[in-house]
C-alpha cells in the first residue's frame, strides 16, 4: 500500500527482526546457499544492523526471503506467472473451482477490493528497499565493496518492483524514501517518468554490482546465481528499453549479456535445473520439501486423479495449439493428464512437484533465451534482418525447428512474437505483457473471452488501484483507472 503507516512500519521492523532469527534455520545443507549467515543476527534496532557488513548484507538477504516465500510474488497461488498467464490466453482454469481470487483473473474481472492484488505486495517491498537504500547509504561501519554491491541489489530491486507496477497499473505513484509525510500523498505519476526513474536504478546498478555472482557474504563469490549481478541489471534493462522502443539499446545491453561468456543455452531438460548455466538471476527454495510453487502449481504427479485446489489449472487449447510440429520445447515442457475421458495438457517447465525431498530446481526469473529474443526483436525493429534471424533462429533450431523461412521485416517480428509466446510461455506474466506493449491485447482477449465465460473490454488491460488507497491517499482519489469504481 502507498500509505506507510505504523502497521506497516512495525511490519517491515517485525520482518528484519525475523528474517534474521530464521536465517540458520531455514537451510542447514552442505551446499552454499544465499541465506547462509555466521553467526546469526539475533536483535535489531532501527540503523544497528548497518552497522557491520554481514549486518547490512542480511538485509537485502531478508528481502530474498520474503520474495521466495511460496505464496507470494514469485511462485506459488499468488504469483505472477500463475495470475497473469489466466489473465491472458496461457492458462485455463478448471470447472468447478472454488478459488474466487484465480476466476476473477481468468475472466478478467479484478476487482478494486481484490485483496491478493498485486499493488499492496509490491509497495510494500519497495518501501523495505528504499528503507535499505537508506540505511545503507547513512552507514559509515560498512566497507566500500560490500556497500557498492548492497545499493546495486537494492536499486536493482526497486527497478523490477516498479517495471511490473507500471506494466499492471500504468500510472503509478513514485515513492523513493520512507517519508510517510511524502509517500502518503503521493499521486500517480506518467509511466515515462517511472521508465525514467527505472532506468536510472539500473544504470546505477550497474556501475555498482559485481560481475560475478557474490555469496551471502556479499564478499566471496558463488556458483549460486540468486544475489543480483551487473548482468542482471543489463538483462532488465534491456527489457525496459525493448518495452520503450529504444531499440538500439535493447541490443546492447542484451549483447552485453549474450557475449560475457558467463552464460549458455542448455538443452531443453536442463533449462530450469537450479544454477544452470542459462540462468541469469532465480530465487531459492525456502522449503527443504519443495523446489519451487511452480512445480507444485502447475504439476501434476502420477497419483493425483484431477484438478484440486492444488492443482487448479491447465494449458490453454490456444497456446498448446500452437507449437509447431517437430517443436521438442512441447514434448519436453509440456504433458497431459487424462481425466473422465479428458486430456489436459499442463505445464512441465518445472518436473519436481511437492512430493520430492531433494531440490534441484530455483525459481528462475531472468534466464538468456529471454535476451536472444529481446536482441532479435530489437534488431528486426532498426532493420537489422540477418542479425534478427540468427537470434531467433539459436532459439529456434535448439528447439529442433528449422531456421525462419522469411526475412521480410514484418514477418520476421511476427517470428518473433510467436517464439516469445512458446518459449516464455507461463514464466512471469510475459505474454500478457507483450499482447499490451504490442497493442495485440483487444484483438487475441476478445477472442477468446467466450472460452472463459465473460467479454472483453479494453479497460481490462489495467487492473485496478485497491480502494483501501484510494479512500487514504488524497492525491489519488478520482484517479481510478477507468472502468473500475472508486469504492
Amino acid at each position: 500500500m502507498i500509505v506507510y503507516n505504523m502497521q506497516i512500519i512495525r511490519f517491515f521492523r517485525g520482518y528484519l527482526i525475523m528474517s534474521f532469527l530464521f536465517i540458520i534455520a531455514l537451510f542447514s545443507s552442505s551446499c552454499e546457499k544465499l541465506i547462509d549467515i555466521d553467526p546469526p543476527i539475533q536483535t535489531v534496532v532501527g540503523q544497528e544492523i548497518y552497522n557491520s557488513n554481514a549486518g547490512a548484507a542480511s538485509v537485502l538477504t531478508g528481502l530474498y526471503i520474503t520474495l521466495s516465500d511460496p505464496g507470494g510474488l514469485v511462485h506459488g497461488m499468488n504469483s505472477l506467472s500463475l495470475k497473469l498467464g489466466l489473465s491472458a490466453d496461457e492458462l485455463s482454469l478448471f470447472n468447478g473451482s472454488i478459488n474466487e481470487d484465480l476466476i476473477r483473473f481468468y475472466q478478467n474481472s479484478s476487482s478494486s477490493n481484490l485483496a491478493n492484488g498485486f499493488w499492496g505486495s509490491f509497495y510494500e517491498f519497495i518501501f523495505k528497499t528504499n528503507a535499505a537504500i537508506e540505511g545503507i547509504e547513512r552507514s559509515n561501519s560498512i566497507s566500500d565493496n560490500v556497500k557498492a554491491q548492497l545499493l546495486g541489489e537494492a536499486r536493482f530491486l526497486r527497478s523490477f518492483f516498479y517495471f511490473y507496477l507500471t506494466n499492471l497499473y500504468g500510472d503509478v505513484p513514485l515513492v523513493l524514501n520512507t517519508d510517510t509525510k511524502i509517500s502518503s500523498v503521493s499521486p500517480r505519476v506518467s509511466q515515462s517518468l517511472v521508465y525514467e526513474q527505472i532506468i536510472k536504478d539500473l544504470q546505477e546498478a550497474k556501475k555498482l554490482l559485481n560481475e560475478d555472482y557474490v555469496a551471502s557474504n556479499v564478499t566471496s563469490t558463488t556458483t549460486e546465481r540468486v544475489r543480483p549481478n551487473k548482468y542482471t541489471a543489463s538483462t532488465l534493462l534491456s527489457r525496459v528499453y525493448l518495452y520503450i522502443g529504444e531499440w538500439g539499446k535493447a541490443e546492447e545491453e542484451a549483447s552485453l549479456v549474450i557475449n560475457n561468456g558467463m552464460y549458455s543455452l542448455t538443452p531443453l531438460d536442463q533449462t530450469f535445473l537450479m544454477n544452470s548455466e542459462e540462468t541469469i538471476w532465480a530465487f531459492q527454495s525456502r522449503d527443504a520439501g519443495i523446489n519451487n510453487g511452480d512445480g507444485v502449481i502447475f504439476n501434476f504427479t502420477d497419483t493425483d486423479n484431477g484438478p484440486s485446489d492444488s492443482h487448479p489449472v491447465y494449458l490453454s487449447n490456444q497456446l498448446y495449439s500452437s507449437f509447431e510440429t517437430g517443436d521438442s520445447r512441447k514434448a519436453e515442457w509440456t504433458k497431459t493428464k487424462n481425466w473422465l475421458a479428458e486430456t489436459y495438457p499442463y505445464v512441465n517447465k518445472y518436473k519436481t512437484d511437492v512430493t520430492s525431498t531433494a531440490i534441484t530446481e530455483y525459481q528462475i526469473v531472468f534466464r538468456l533465451a529471454e535476451l536472444y529474443l529481446i536482441r532479435g526483436e530489437a534488431r528486426a525493429r532498426q532493420g537489422k534482418l540477418d542479425g534478427a534471424a540468427a537470434d531467433v533462429n539459436i532459439i529456434r533450431n535448439r528447439a529442433g525447428l528449422k531456421d525462419v523461412a522469411t526475412t521480410n521485416q514484418n514477418d520476421l517480428l511476427n517470428a518473433i512474437i510467436k517464439e516469445r509466446r512458446i518459449e516464455l510461455f507461463t514464466e512471469w506474466g510475459h505474454r500478457w505483457l507483450d499482447l499490451k506493449r504490442l497493442n495485440k491485447i483487444d484483438e487475441v482477449m476478445s477472442l477468446i473471452s467466450s472460452s472463459k465465460g465473460t467479454t472483453w473490454a479494453s479497460f481490462k488491460a489495467l487492473f485496478p488501484i485497491p480502494v483501501y488507497d484510494l479512500s487514504t491517499n488524497p492525491n489519488l482519489r478520482g484517479h481510478q483507472n477507468p472502468g473500475y469504481p472508486e469504492q
